[in-house]
């Protein structure tokens, strides 16, 4: 085990201590950019504690954040919700494309996918990379990004490489997992778990907290099976591994192992970098924007301070301190003695300082395209509307683009991860309850009736009654069509809602993939893109075509409106005719020619 631990401990520290070079002299510390992205976060210095004192004055410094605004402006403009996740039939089998998408919509509504996608793309925003992690149980999968604060990868290859994941249990958290990590401790022969605890129990205050590692990467196989020996077959494979270590002090307990096919996580990234793997994120991007504004806050604030004193210049010996004066008091001075104010703030351009930081703030705006057409802030009287407009296009475009790329991500993640894991849950004797759109219902209730009364027909068929005379109810078209009105009679009263028991077998991977593609767009534009087309088809139409009152009620219910409250009308109404003016030259022309 020594050497097992060594590694881990060699990897941390290489994380932590070491740094790679970028086109050959631009040191890149992933731990340092990390920690730093995370301080600005939080409007703190990197030396300047809770506080942010400074470390030579011990004067509080202020921190003006530029960045979290502009974090948030792109988090906003390129957003995927949960219901942009559609599912739409390859080969015309829309019952089953249906289906399918109400299944995982429903799975995405009862985990709170929403939330994981907005977790996603915020981090990925933020720090540039976001590793996604799945946890995934006999009835549960569980998706989210690993905290980068607490996370120590290669990084060269982060979605390859080690990942080491740190965490904090009480004794309590720990004897809560001794169902799952089970490992024997090849030294004492007994559970590694007890004896973690027992060595915690030995510690006092915040030392009893054990620290537990979770832990992914490619071991060699005798590190990890005991009985293998140097020869053996399979000695020397390298395999990967899920282990959790707990450390207790300096000694380190490995609580669980698992044999891995494929890796737990996921690595996507804003930008790509030359030389490394973590990506460049909005952070990272205005770390200079952010420096210069805080030093140029600071010398604002020191020469207002220096201003704002009022130093006394004079060469009488023994006078009073300036504070000590009372008001209207006067100083009697000898023939050549003098008692002047002095005004430290001559000279001192205040104003330019607002200036540089404004300067800094529009070039980091260019930069993020967070134009003020993007961000809705109130633009100089001199700007005219159309550059406001093309601005708030061109932002539209960067973070669209942005978005697409996350969406890419997304659906590898929902094929790889989400598809399979639903699919098992389906196929466990497994009922499905949604609500349904008008077009839906339609579709669906037409697929039942047709089911069932064909299921009918055939138990007809094949039942003693055949053998009797005449013909069991069921087998002639006159049956068939009074089994079809009571099936959609009942469904009717069932509402927007079915209930749907989804047999064994009717969803797998395999068809899935043939049948289904799944599509990951912004929900709002789409909604806008269609209403578009709607209003275009609606002013095409003639008043009196009956295909209007149905296009009104789609595009109702694409803006959430119901069409029942907006009742309209079957029968068109006369235009009404222009009035003419009342002129002799009217009074003789025929109706038609009138001005």
């Amino acid at each position: 085990m020594k050497e097992l631990f060594a590694l881990i401990d060699e990897h941390r520290k290489e994380y932590e201590q070491g740094s790679a070079t970028i086109s050959g002299d631009i040191p890149f510390s992933m731990h340092r950019t990390v920690r730093q992205i995370t301080h600005y976060i939080l409007s703190r210095y990197m030396d300047g504690g809770a506080d942010n004192r400074d470390p030579e004055t011990g004067e509080r410094r202020p921190f003006r954040n530029v960045g979290n605004a502009i974090v948030d402006l792109e988090w906003r403009a390129k957003n995927i919700d949960r219901k942009s996740i559609e599912a739409h039939a390859t080969d015309a089998d829309h019952i089953f494309s249906l289906i399918v998408n109400k299944e995982v919509q429903q799975w995405m509504k009862d985990n709170n996918f929403g939330k994981t996608i907005d977790d996603y793309q915020r981090k990925k925003s933020e720090y540039g990379s976001v590793l996604l992690k799945k946890t995934e149980t006999k009835d549960k999968l569980i998706i989210e990004p690993v905290k980068w604060e607490r996370t120590s990868v290669d990084p060269n290859d982060i979605a390859g490489g080690m990942k080491v994941e740190q965490s904090f249990f009480s004794i309590l958290d720990l004897k809560k997992k001794a169902d799952v990590w089970d490992e024997i401790d090849p030294e004492e022969g007994e559970f590694a778990l007890n004896l973690a605890i027992e060595a915690a129990k030995k510690r006092r205050g915040q030392e009893r907290r054990i620290e537990i590692l979770d832990i992914e990467g490619e071991f060699e196989a005798h590190l990890l099976d005991h009985e293998l020996e140097e020869g053996d077959n399979g000695y020397d494979d390298i395999r990967l591994y899920n282990l959790i270590v707990a450390c207790v002090g300096n000694r380190k307990y490995l609580l669980y192992k698992d044999e891995l096919n494929e890796t737990r996580f996921k690595h996507d990234r804003r930008k790509e970098v030359e030389d490394r793997d973590f990506g460049l994120g909005v952070w990272e991007e205005v770390f200079e924007t952010q420096i210069a504004t805080n030093e140029n806050v600071i010398d604002e604030r020191e020469a207002m301070s220096i201003a704002g004193k009022v130093v006394i210049k004079t060469n009488r010996k023994n006078s009073p301190s300036g504070l000590s004066l009372r008001h209207g008091e006067v100083i009697d001075l000898e023939g050549d003695e003098f008692f002047d104010p002095v005004a430290l703030g001559n000279g001192v351009p205040l104003p330019q300082f607002q200036n540089t930081i404004d300067a800094w703030f529009a070039n980091m705006q260019r930069d993020q395209s967070a134009y003020p057409g993007v961000t809705g802030e109130e633009p100089k009287a001199s700007t005219p509307g159309v550059s406001l407009e093309l601005q708030a296009a061109q932002g539209a475009s960067i973070f669209n683009k942005r978005r697409d790329q996350d969406g890419f991500f997304l659906l590898e993640v929902l094929m790889d991860w989400v598809i399979p894991f639903v699919v098992k849950q389906i196929n466990k004797d497994h009922t499905l309850t949604a609500s349904y759109s008008l077009d839906e219902l339609q579709m669906l209730d037409e697929a039942i009736r047709d089911y069932l009364t064909d299921h009918h027909t055939k138990e007809a068929m094949l039942s003693d009654a055949m053998l009797q005379e005449g013909m069991p109810f069921g087998t002639t078209p006159e049956d068939r069509q009074v089994i079809g009105g009571a099936v959609s009679d009942q469904l009717k009263k069932q509402g927007s809602k079915r209930t749907l028991r989804i047999p064994k077998g009717y969803i797998t991977l395999d068809r899935i993939k043939k049948k289904v593609r799944f599509d990951i767009t912004d929900e709002m534009s789409d909604d806008q893109r269609e209403l578009n087309a709607l209003s275009t088809t609606l002013a095409a139409l003639a008043p009196n075509d009956p295909a209007r009152a149905r296009i009104i009620a789609q595009m109702m219910e694409v803006m959430g409106l119901s069409a029942a409250s907006y009742p309209m009308g079957t029968t068109p109404t006369e235009p009404t005719k222009p009035q003419g003016k009342n002129t002799r030259v009217n009074s003789v022309l025929p109706e038609g020619q009138q001005a």
